[in-house]
């Protein structure tokens, strides 16, 4: 099943309107790969553009920046955004980071994945292309979710379908979703050839009205393939039990989700 079956206009422009975490760790990640005016980027599962756009700025009109995301509706998005704010160093496509037959060898200074990684099937795959298309010298930046340590509504989740009546009925391995640990990464880096790999941990924590507002996000940042996994006929009562779970982790300042990123950088020699 592709991740992105279940996309919708709707989920796609929700996404670009509440996706302030992702942008944020992207953020970090666009700083530490230290872009410079005139760099040649490309931005792997580029969503509705916003950290593109960002990272537009940065390189100016003597640099470029290609972003690829395998949702049309999404990409659909971003292309409304460079119709309306670009400077022409911009453009956008429907790609995958497995096939980036579509690029020339070594013609990008950096490529980052931010918030992406966790949902690329073929990882071994992703990361040869990615060093085939780097520079020598480029990097790759990317963040990810911890296996290690899954965010709230995953661990939420992992445990629920642990028992009846979901036991036996939903297979967790199943989710879309497949996140790494930070020493899967480490090797998986290494494999494809990088060098110089540094991979530290960021913790988020956001905070929600209800419980309806975090699955809200979860949806739309899951292409609406959260519960998927699930047969039919249990996805509303999964859904009510995991809201009630997600109140449960009500504070002062709200329902907090916790969320353990992977920060990873990497170069190519």
């Amino acid at each position: 099943m592709s991740n992105v079956e279940y996309d919708t206009q709707e989920l796609a422009e929700k996404y670009d309107q509440i996706s302030d975490s992702q942008y944020e760790n992207g953020l970090i990640l666009i700083d530490r790969l230290g872009l410079n005016e005139g760099s040649a980027v490309l931005d792997i599962g580029c969503g509705t553009g916003r950290l593109a756009l960002h990272t537009a700025k940065i390189v100016g009109a003597e640099g470029k920046v290609a972003g690829i995301d395998p949702s049309p509706l999404r990409i659909e998005v971003a292309g409304k955004k460079v119709r309306k704010k670009s400077s022409g160093n911009i453009s956008f496509k429907v790609g995958r980071a497995e096939n980036l037959s579509g690029f020339t060898d070594s013609s990008f200074d950096a490529i980052y994945l931010c918030a992406v990684f966790h949902w690329i099937a073929d990882k071994k795959t992703a990361l040869k292309e990615i060093h085939r298309v780097l520079k020598p010298g480029g990097r790759v930046g990317l963040t990810t979710g911890d296996k290690g340590n899954p965010f709230t509504v995953r661990q939420i989740t992992d445990e629920l379908f642990l028992h009846s009546p979901y036991a036996g009925h939903v297979d967790i391995e199943d989710d879309t979703s497949k996140p790494v640990t930070k020493k899967e990464l480490q090797a998986l880096f290494k494999a494809a050839g990088y060098e110089n790999i540094n991979i530290s941990t960021r913790i988020n924590k956001r905070y929600y009205s209800t419980p309806q507002e975090v699955i809200e996000f979860v949806e739309a940042s899951s292409f609406g393939t959260f519960l998927m996994h699930v047969p039919e006929f249990l996805r509303t009562a999964a859904r009510h039990d995991i809201e009630k779970e997600v109140e449960k982790k009500r504070t002062p300042n709200g329902i907090e989700i916790v969320s353990n990123t992977l920060v990873a950088m990497a170069q190519k020699i």
